[in-house]
């Protein structure tokens, strides 16, 4: 027996030999291998020796055994204690937000995609990342988020239109999704366009030339826009009162729609402290009646509103029943303590509608001359061949 395992630990050594001269013995490729270093060390591994018969010659073999783990694992380490075991490799995980242990994620651009992973389906599988790939395939905020991060990054410069109180800067500017749908609203609003005029085909075919990445919103989204940016616009010009304490000077005026529907509308005229004069529409709302009590009451609630206490003047037309607006307007100014000479100077008559007056007023005079002017002009307009005849007249 002794002879036995000195002739085996003999065999074993060989082989290690064998295995280490195999190594070393590597061909060099263009010289790399010799500026590698030694090569780095091998995990052992295990040699399983088959039992030899008492006194007869044995061969020794190395094997790997079943139980061994595979490559993916590092040596003595089983998939069960593998540190990289259940690590998220895919790029998607970077746009989804994983909750509830592990079992669900919502996409970090629309909030609203839900999906489950980790669980398994009724045929054994796990939710893979097929359905998160789909998802962002469709997203139409992720592809509005990629689009500016493929951007080459190079803007351009531009003057900005400058807000309230504030002096145009010249800035770097870059495409973005966001920033062009906000300037298509202003667009609608300050030049007051329909919202039909982003589904016309000539003002597709013009954005796509000038900015192709822009997506046109609908007509839908543009009125649901304009709502969100008069709330927004309504609240920073509150603010804007508010920190600047300004007197302002108001004009309104009322009418009858063809509807019946009574309406008045409040415009404040004010200066910044830069000496530009701005006006802004802060009330158009529907009022009970043309008496001056309704509209007395409706302009100091707007007021109230607005936070606008310093009022300087108020241009109103000479109808009868503005002296009651003034005179109900004075005593709410004056119980706020923000009244100039104690308003006795508030009101101020329209001076356009005094011109009209005075100009009614003269041509009662000329009433007969005026009725047969109109009278000719309607005898030749209604019949094309006496307003071409009419026409050769006055050229000879």
């Amino acid at each position: 027996m002794g002879g036995t395992s000195s002739g085996l630990e003999d065999e074993v050594t060989m082989v290690e030999i064998l295995e280490d001269d195999s190594a070393s013995n590597l061909p060099i490729i263009h010289g790399v291998a010799s500026q590698m270093g030694p090569p780095p060390p091998r995990p052992p591994r295990s040699v399983q020796v088959h039992g030899p018969s008492a006194g007869t010659g044995s061969t020794a073999g190395s094997s790997t055994p079943a139980s061994e783990p595979s490559h993916a694992c590092a040596a003595g380490e089983t998939l069960d204690n593998n540190p990289n075991a259940g690590v998220k490799r895919s790029k998607v995980w970077d746009h989804y937000d994983i909750y509830e242990n592990g079992e669900r994620a919502k996409c970090k651009y629309c909030k609203k995609a839900n999906y489950k992973i980790g669980k398994k389906n009724l045929d054994g599988k796990k939710h893979g990342t097929s359905n998160l790939q789909h998802h962002l395939d469709k997203c139409q905020k992720y592809k509005n988020e990629m689009n500016e991060a493929r951007a080459d990054g190079q803007q351009t410069l531009d003057f900005q239109p400058c807000k309230l109180g504030e002096e145009p800067q010249l800035v770097g500017v870059s495409f973005s999704q966001d920033a062009c749908r906000r300037a298509l609203i202003r667009f609608i609003v300050t030049d007051e366009m329909a919202f039909r005029i982003v589904e016309g085909e000539g003002f597709i075919a013009f954005c796509k030339y000038l900015e192709p990445r822009f997506k046109l919103p609908s007509r839908m989204t543009i009125y649901r826009d304009v709502c969100k940016l008069f709330l927004t616009e309504k609240a920073n010009l509150k603010s804007y009162f508010k920190a600047n304490k300004i007197r302002v000077c108001l004009t309104t005026d009322t009418w009858t729609s063809s509807q019946n529907y009574n309406y008045m509308v409040v415009t404040a005229h004010f200066i910044d402290h830069h000496w530009k004069l701005h006006k802004r529409i802060i009330c158009f709302c529907l009022i009970d009646s043309h008496e001056g009590t309704n509209i007395g009451e409706a302009l100091a609630k707007c007021l109230l509103d607005w936070g606008l206490e310093k009022v300087f003047t108020v241009t109103l037309d000479n109808a009868s029943a503005n002296k009651v607006v003034v005179d109900y307007l004075r005593k709410r100014v004056q119980s706020w303590g923000s009244a100039l000479l104690g308003a006795k100077h508030l009101h101020v008559r329209c001076a356009a509608h005094v011109l009209a007056l005075v100009v009614k007023d003269g041509m009662k005079k000329y009433h007969t001359s005026l009725l047969r002017i109109r009278e000719v002009v309607k005898y030749v307009t209604k019949s094309p061949a006496r307003y071409k005849r009419f026409t050769e007249a006055a050229e000879s």
